[in-house]
């Protein structure tokens, strides 16, 4: 008689083989099992499935929750982010008439930013415009024709700003040579020429220092020339269509801003408040004042930002080249060239610089070149004029 588990017994009663592994499909768990991972060994072209493991195995760690959904922006951010993006020739009118309009001005040195804002301030604004052959960023004339009825939504013919919705001017220029003034009168400096020696160009020793110094101030003075804006119910807040905000209704006035030429050369986020917060208008510079602007930088100089030492437009005075004069006026174009792209990546409509420091055209007709921009009330697009914004 052969015992349970001899040679014997098992001969006679063989047990069952066990159940093989296939790589293709996973063994049948029991209940409670947790699979371990399978081993492919590719060189040895074999495959070492794993066996269930016992129920007492820690079970894998549950999958993380899905991310929550963003939080929808507040009725107050929808309203000023954006904002002026989408603006037409309709918001404008209602933002000017409500002295909620927050407009900037960039652009090069001597483009007209100065002139034309203080023009806002004080000029009367009541003429009525016709504007014939403009576009953005070419020379167009545009010239008055005068007072009149009608609501000037025939083709051509627009309505001045209001001389009843007062402007306020903020300069970045002045308020920086105001910080800037005790140190450079205690170096016996003074005035645009002052400014020019202390920062000096590239290729003095205390020029990047100085750079940042200068950077630093126009940094901080526009950021909290923008903020006062937005507290002040700016940034298209109450409304391009109308009713400032009620703390600030005695006081309603429309703002522009004159940027410095280096506005390009401040941080994103504040080129960012900049253009969320205000209505930007670039003054476009063509190549011939390019040009003009390199011949007067050598011959008069003046203060002027370059932007980063490390990846920016200067390089440094090249072998061959007589001292830093010759590296100035290689590097010097492109400087201006880089400019008037970030320029128009910050701006929401262009206007010629001829336009915008012909004396020949009033303060009316200059308007009338900044609203043509815009398209009317109702209708989808820009009329070409094309929108970007530079973040880096």
């Amino acid at each position: 008689m052969a015992f349970a588990g001899s040679p014997a017994a098992l001969r006679q009663h063989p047990l069952p083989p066990p159940p093989l592994a296939s790589c293709g499909r996973p063994p049948r768990q029991r209940a409670g099992a947790f699979p371990r991972p399978l081993h492919r060994r590719t060189a040895a072209a074999t495959v070492r499935c794993s066996v269930p493991s016992s129920p007492s195995a820690s079970p894998p760690p549950p999958p993380p929750p899905p991310p929550r959904p963003p939080l929808s922006p507040s009725a107050a951010e929808a309203k000023v982010v954006g904002v002026w993006d989408n603006l037409t020739r309709g918001d404008l009118d209602r933002a000017v008439a409500a002295g909620t309009l927050r407009l900037a001005l960039v652009g090069m040195s001597n483009c007209g930013k100065s002139h034309r804002s203080s023009q806002l301030v004080t000029a009367a604004r009541s003429a009525r415009v016709v504007v014939s052959g403009h576009q953005a960023g070419a020379a167009g004339r545009v010239s008055a024709i005068g007072g009149g009825s009608g609501d000037g939504v025939a083709k051509g013919v627009f309505p001045a700003a209001p001389a009843a919705a007062p402007f306020t001017r903020f300069c970045v220029d002045d308020a920086i040579e105001v910080e800037l003034g005790r140190e450079l009168s205690a170096a016996g400096l003074a005035g645009i020429e002052g400014l020019a020696t202390w920062m000096g160009t590239p290729a003095d020793d205390h020029f990047w220092a100085a750079q940042d110094q200068y950077l630093a101030l126009e940094e901080g003075i526009t950021a909290t020339a923008i903020r006062s804006l937005t507290a002040g119910g700016g940034g298209g807040g109450p409304g391009l269509g109308g009713k400032p905000a009620a703390a600030a209704a005695a006081a309603a006035a429309n703002v522009v801003l004159d940027t410095t030429g280096s506005v390009v050369y401040l941080s994103a986020a504040t080129r960012l408040a900049l253009t969320t917060t205000c209505f930007v208008v670039h003054l476009v510079a063509s190549d011939d004042m390019l040009a003009e602007m390199t011949e007067g930088y050598f011959a008069t100089p003046k203060p002027v930002v370059w932007g980063p030492r490390e990846g920016g437009v200067w390089d440094g005075v090249r072998e061959g080249e007589a001292g830093g004069v010759a590296a100035l006026r290689r590097c010097y174009p492109a400087l201006l060239a880089q400019r008037r792209q970030r320029y128009g990546a910050l701006a929401h409509v262009a206007v010629p610089a001829e336009v915008a420091r012909d004396p020949a055209v009033g303060v009316d007709a200059f308007w009338a070149a900044i609203r043509e921009q815009l398209p009317n009330d109702g209708v989808d697009g820009r009329g070409g004029v094309v929108f970007g914004r530079f973040g880096g």
